[in-house]
């Protein structure tokens, strides 16, 4: 055993893969504390990631930094492998869990806390990692909280009392936490379209674009929980009865649990562009990682471009599809019109939508090859 001076490891099971991170033995046993529902068994197991270690001053700071720099390493060894999102996980006694996903600083923690202490078993306040099927890893690491100092404050889930998951971990529902101060109004859970759903999560993600078809990945997840709903309140205690709710409820109204609310959009055309040109008369898609139709009649796309998701609805839709092989931008009056029916401002509002599909890199404009 180490000393008080000596310098020693501590090692961490996250995410089926083994971390260390070197440290001073006179701060080994607080962090075994702190730490000890992450710990791996097996003191010397091989490593698969070594945790950069933090060097901030002071108590506080340096095991808010330990945090961290550990999240960040589990986010490494699960990237292309999870699903990860900044969000709370909670499980019920049938192992089933709870997804609240929200920025930092909104809640979450706070809630996580309450909720791990009523009844719920503490599955992680920061990375919800969860495979291509829903079967959440837990990653049970102390909790972060805001306070007068300049870090936050780190606290074990063994010091709060916060319950403990069941094995065998299944994500179940994913909600969007809105806390409102203001809300005067009783905790309200609402459906959220798919599109919105994708967007929100992609914006709290990690490793995402690491994943195989990307979108198509995380809609199969959303198809296998029901959808995604937000929950609007004021104080946690007063939504906890709502969230054990839908944690039995149906699936949301637009469909059934494991029904598909979208498909895979027809792959990138064969590349037969020519010269880019912002003054070009042809326009084609740009290329793009994944893109799917979503939406009442599929009559929505989400397209990947570089990491971000754009969403196109009415006639940007319409465009995308038409522009998959080089169509000319005279022809997508006609095309529009023959969707939608003829309007006195088609030519302009074509222009205009190609402009923002341009502008969006999501469209290009150019020339056949052979051409100018």
């Amino acid at each position: 055993m180490p000393t008080l001076t000596d310098r020693a490891d501590v090692r961490f099971a996250v995410f089926e893969r083994v971390l260390r991170l070197a440290c001073d033995g006179d701060d080994l046993p607080t962090l075994r504390e702190q730490w000890q529902r992450c710990l791996a068994l097996d003191g010397d197991a091989p490593v698969d990631e070594d945790v950069i270690e933090p060097r901030e001053g002071g108590r506080a700071g340096y095991l808010y930094a330990v945090q961290m720099r550990v999240t960040l390493a589990a986010i490494a060894v699960g990237t292309g492998r999870l699903h990860m999102w900044h969000a709370a996980g909670l499980s019920d006694t049938a192992g089933r869990v709870l997804g609240l996903v929200a920025a930092s600083g909104t809640g979450k923690t706070t809630a996580t806390a309450y909720l791990a202490s009523h009844g719920w078993g503490y599955v992680t306040d920061e990375t919800l990692a969860c495979t291509l099927d829903a079967q959440v890893w837990p990653y049970p690491k102390p909790l972060a909280f805001r306070g007068r100092q300049e870090h936050k404050s780190s606290v074990g889930p063994d010091a709060l009392g916060l319950g403990r998951p069941t094995d065998g971990l299944n994500l179940h529902r994913m909600v969007l936490l809105d806390r409102r101060d203001e809300w005067g109004e009783a905790p309200r859970l609402t459906p959220v379209p798919l599109p919105e759903m994708v967007l929100a999560l992609v914006e709290q993600s990690s490793g995402f674009i690491s994943l195989d078809a990307p979108l198509q990945r995380l809609c199969s997840v959303l198809d296998l929980v029901g959808g995604g709903w937000r929950l609007t309140y004021a104080e946690i205690a007063e939504a906890a009865p709502v969230l054990s709710r839908l944690m039995d409820s149906p699936a949301t109204p637009e469909r059934r649990e494991g029904e598909k609310s979208w498909r895979p959009e027809a792959a990138d055309q064969p590349d037969r562009r020519g010269p880019v040109d912002p003054q070009g008369d042809i326009v084609w898609r740009a290329p793009y990682r994944d893109a799917v139709a979503c939406g009442p009649d599929v009559d929505e796309v989400l397209v990947l471009v570089g990491s971000v998701p754009a969403h196109l609805r009415g006639i940007g839709t319409d465009i995308w599809r038409a522009a998959g092989d080089g169509v000319a931008e005279v022809d997508l009056v006609g095309v529009i019109e023959a969707a939608h029916g003829p309007h006195p401002a088609s030519e302009s509002l074509v222009r205009a939508a190609v402009d923002e599909l341009v502008q969006a890199s999501v469209l290009v404009r150019g020339h056949r090859q052979g051409g100018r």
